[in-house]
This record gives C-alpha cells, sequence and structure tokens, in this order.
C-alpha cells in the first residue's frame, strides 16, 4: 500500500488532535476550572449544561438538583465543598424517567389517601429523558456559609458548577432514661446485634442505577402529626446505672397509640422487612439510587410487604408499635441519602423539587 505525504500529514494532525483532547479532558479541571460554567462547543468536550438548584438550603435537607443538556450526563457525581473545606459525601446521577402509578400493587390504602396520592404534581414524570438528576443530602452540621456544588465526569472534569448557601437549623435537646431492660439493648455486646447493625450499614450504602421509584414528593406516612421527638435532636442517654451515651435523632418521632395504620411515605421497593433488636419491627423502602426511607418500632408488618415488593405512595405498610429500644409506641420515621440522614418532612413539599413547575412548562412547550 502506497501513502503520499499528504494522506500521513493529515493522519498525524488528526493523532495529535485526539490527544490534545484527551489531555484537555484530564487537566481541564485543574487548569481551567472557571471555563467550565460556559460550554465549549468548538471542542466539543462538554455539553450546554443548565443547573436548576435552589439557591439556599438548611442544615439537614435533601437537595434535589436537575440538569438541563443535549444528552443524559452518564457517570456524572454530584458532591459539595463547603466553606470550612470539608467535602460532602459523593452523589450519583440517576434519569429521570415517567413513573406510571401502580394501583394494583398493593391496594390497601384507604380512599382518602388515595386521592392524596393522584393529587400531586409528579417531580419526575414529564422530565426529558435528556435530563440528569441527583438527589443529595446536606449534613445536619453542614459548615454554614456558601457551599460550591459541583457536577463532575468520571475523570473529574467539573462539568457544571453552582453556589448554594447553607442556613442554620436550630435542634433540640433532650434526655432519655432507659432501664435496665432498654440499657441492655443499646450497650451490652452481643454478635447478633453487630451482624444485624453491619447488614444494615452495607444495605443503606448501597447504589442501584436502576432503583427509580419516586414518583412524586413524600406524604406523612401517618395521620397525627404529633411529634415526641424531631430531626437533629442531641439526645442524651441516662442508662440505669448512671453512665450516659450521646447521640444526634437521625429520624422523627411521632407519639401515636399502638395499632395506629402506617403508610409508605413515597413510591419505592421493599428491601427490608424483619425484626430487628434494637429498631424492633423495621421497614426500609428504596425510592432513588442510594435513597431510602425507614420505619422503626413497628407492631406488626403487612403480609403483603416482602423484599422486592414495589410500594405505591399511600399504601398501607403496618401499624405503630413499641418493639426495640424504645420507651412507648411511637413511630421512628427515617430518611437516608448515602447514608446521610435528612429530616424527612422536608420531603413533603413539592418547593423542595427546586423550579419543576417551570421546568415541566419549558419543556412541554419544546
Amino acid at each position: 500500500m502506497r501513502f503520499s505525504c499528504t494522506n500521513i500529514w493529515h493522519r498525524l494532525l488528526r493523532t495529535t488532535q485526539q490527544l490534545l483532547l484527551l489531555l484537555f479532558l484530564f487537566l481541564g479541571s485543574a487548569a481551567a476550572a472557571p471555563c467550565f460554567a460556559e460550554p465549549l462547543p468548538s471542542f466539543g468536550l462538554l455539553p450546554d449544561i443548565q443547573l436548576h438548584a435552589p439557591d439556599s438550603i438548611s442544615q439537614g435537607s435533601p437537595l434535589f438538583v436537575l440538569a438541563e443538556s443535549q444528552s443524559y450526563l452518564s457517570g456524572t457525581k454530584l458532591r459539595l465543598y463547603y466553606s470550612d473545606g470539608s467535602l460532602s459525601q459523593v452523589f450519583p446521577a440517576f434519569k429521570p424517567v415517567p413513573v406510571a402509578w401502580h394501583g394494583s400493587d398493593l391496594r390497601s390504602a384507604s380512599q382518602s389517601r388515595s386521592r392524596q396520592t393522584t393529587g400531586y404534581l409528579s417531580a419526575f414524570s414529564l422530565l426529558r429523558p435528556s435530563n440528569t438528576a441527583w438527589m443529595a443530602a446536606i449534613h445536619a452540621d453542614a459548615a454554614l456559609g456558601p457551599a460550591s456544588l459541583r457536577i463532575s465526569n468520571g475523570f473529574g472534569v467539573v462539568l457544571a458548577e453552582q453556589t448554594v448557601h447553607i442556613q442554620p437549623r436550630e435542634y433540640k435537646a433532650e434526655i432519655l432514661r432507659l432501664n435496665s431492660v432498654l440499657t441492655s439493648i443499646r450497650a451490652d455486646p452481643d454478635p447478633i446485634k453487630d451482624e444485624q447493625a453491619r447488614r444494615y450499614q452495607a444495605l443503606l450504602s448501597t447504589v442501584d442505577p436502576a432503583a427509580i421509584y419516586l414518583d412524586a414528593p413524600f406524604i406523612m406516612p401517618l395521620e397525627s402529626r404529633r411529634r415526641t421527638s424531631f430531626f437533629g435532636d442531641r439526645r442524651t442517654y441516662q442508662y440505669s446505672d448512671g453512665s450516659k451515651a450521646f447521640s444526634m435523632h437521625a429520624g422523627i418521632d411521632y407519639g401515636v397509640a399502638r395499632g395506629t395504620p402506617l403508610y409508605a411515605a413515597g413510591r419505592g421497593k421493599v428491601v427490608l422487612a424483619e425484626s430487628r433488636i434494637v429498631t424492633g419491627n423495621t421497614i426500609i423502602l428504596e425510592h432513588l439510587p442510594g435513597m431510602y426511607s425507614i420505619y422503626m418500632h413497628l407492631d406488626t408488618i403487612a403480609a403483603a410487604v416482602s423484599p422486592g415488593q414495589i410500594i405505591p405512595r399511600g399504601s398501607r405498610i403496618g401499624t405503630v408499635g413499641s418493639t426495640g429500644l424504645s420507651t412507648g409506641p411511637h413511630l421512628h420515621w427515617e430518611v437516608r441519602i448515602m447514608q446521610v440522614a435528612v429530616d424527612p418532612e422536608s420531603l413533603l413539599r413539592i418547593d423542595n423539587f427546586p423550579k419543576i413547575s417551570t421546568i415541566l412548562g419549558t419543556i412541554e412547550g419544546r
């Protein structure tokens, strides 16, 4: 085969261009970070990304972020860089897809809650397939002030960035006095309890990219809002022998009568439904990749609630009780996003899905 000087020159030029593009991709994050706020269409490196996220948010809150772009930003991650130099967890991207209401999955919801379920605007169902979403979490003790929200690809290149101001949240203090039985449950070594804790942590750290079940904001899991403990409470456990232990309350406690019906706060897949030493009868629902809601100390778990079952929002999943480490009948309701606890009631309001109505109106008009 014969090659002319012109052909060889063209081949070398194309190879050089490809190497330069790769070098720019790997080094651009550090050397040209400010440039990533604008697209670079001449090189074709970055899509035109428009981020939608709130300008400010409170400590201990979930953070929903949406990106409009020419294509789905596969493999991208969200991370927050706080004012004190600390970093958040890494939150994975997911593709928002239409999720239909499957009323036949578990039809034990009351008529009132069924109407409540269909009355909300779906946050995801009308979004374009090219959009990318992230569900992140602001730690309960996150540093206050401006935080840099950064979207990066698998090579660490920053594709988009926005400043989010972290606002303070007030926390209460409480003392829980435990009798000898409850002291033993919390403090005494137990290999079964240890094994349950390891499996619990492993489950909450699981990220399934295909786990996209949430199709609307949460609803209350109970008819009552009688709170006996709040998210972020600074707890002192006073043991029966006079010693003490300290922790942050990771959920909300609702003090209601034993046997009070309990409902799924959002559409999700059952990943755990069992009796545990510390949390008693417990249900965990998976809603999005790395996002879980948790229901503890139940009296009963509904027969239809078993691992792998898809549960519609508003479906009855059990009854309130006082099993495990509990001083009286109550529901402990908790939400974890990449293991970070957030205020579950923050997911009740549509305004926590920023600019959704604006986004939907724009997209529907295209």
